[in-house]
């Protein structure tokens, strides 16, 4: 099982969606990867040439819950996933035209009434996308679909509710797009979104349906800047799913490949040139002058962009290359 699979089943998710970068290593990669998966997996907007969809649009989780006057009630939870309609074109190299993909909003206001249809209570979007009403960021605009409950955000690594600009449908500080609850937990593990909701289900016999009076969105850091500065403890189970291909990784990364007299950085790369990227655009033209000995165009000069992976931002201050 693919670490990170082994690690999320030993959490014990109800469900998941992708997002674009799970398609970098290709389709056949990502198919066997998600094999191992012990919970759904849902995508709407990834399809097959032909237009049928990769995986499941959706999933309907039929949970009980207890009320505040000790009745047992069911209800649904349909859960569908969206992403980025340009994944197809970033990762055209290695999908070979496997994939083709829709719109984001188109996808999830189509699918909504089949939801409801099938006796959805609630409405949960994970939503690979920023917030926005574009193509690419489209979280807010998943948000305003009528029959939509709860939007679960990401993509653009923000923390939401958070510092995010504030708008006419995006309120950061209540956590709501478009009045919906809705969360993004940053990136890497920094964060946990958190969405909590209110619900009646009517009359004392059980009778109508769930509707939600309240509710209550954040994002709890995973490491607390104190002070003092900790770290929520690790779960053992998650870390024990994933030990031996960590520490394999790291073995690897650890083995010497060469040695530089010259710290190599990205810390101003967005001001000037640094040695970090200057080394992989030198690296770039050697591997390009070797390609091409022997051709005509060999006698043509040659340049070299690089920009860098990491260069703070978004990212945080740590989100550098320093070596």
């Amino acid at each position: 099982v693919h670490p990170i699979i082994a690690a999320m089943n030993a959490v014990g998710y109800d469900a998941g969606t992708l997002g674009n970068h799970e398609f970098n290593y290709g389709l056949d990669f990502l198919t066997r990867a998600l094999e191992g998966a012990a919970h759904p997996l849902v995508c709407a907007n990834a399809l097959r040439p032909d237009g049928a969809p990769i995986w499941p649009t959706h999933v309907l989780l039929d949970r009980r819950l207890i009320t505040g006057t000790g009745r047992e009630v069911p209800i649904r939870i349909a859960v569908t996933g969206v992403l980025p309609p340009q994944t197809a074109l970033w990762d055209s190299e290695v999908l070979g035209g496997q994939v083709r993909t829709a719109g984001i909003e188109d996808t999830t206001r189509a699918l909504v009434p089949t939801l409801r249809a099938q006796g959805a209570d609630l409405v949960v979007v994970l939503c690979h996308s920023g917030i926005g009403r574009g193509p690419e960021n489209a979280a807010t605009a998943v948000a305003a679909v009528p029959g939509v409950d709860v939007v679960l955000a990401g993509h653009t690594h923000q923390v939401f509710p958070g510092p995010v600009e504030a708008a006419a449908d995006v309120e950061p500080a209540a956590g709501t797009l478009c009045g919906k609850p809705a969360v993004m937990a940053g990136c890497h593990g920094t964060h946990l979104g958190v969405v909590d909701l209110l619900l009646d289900h009517g009359d004392a016999e059980g009778a109508g349906g769930w509707r939600i009076l309240a509710h209550q969105s954040r994002a709890e850091p995973v490491l607390r800047n104190g002070p003092p500065r900790t770290r929520l403890r690790p779960q053992a189970a998650v870390q024990a799913a994933a030990a031996e291909a960590h520490d394999a990784t790291r073995s690897y990364l650890r083995a010497r490949v060469g040695r530089s007299a010259t710290p190599l950085s990205t810390h101003f790369a967005l001001a000037a040139e640094t040695a970090a990227t200057r080394i992989v655009a030198e690296a770039t033209l050697d591997h390009a002058r070797r390609a091409l000995q022997g051709r005509p165009e060999a006698r043509l000069p040659l340049l070299a962009a690089a920009a860098p992976f990491k260069a703070g931002g978004p990212g945080g201050p740590a989100h550098f290359t320093d070596i």
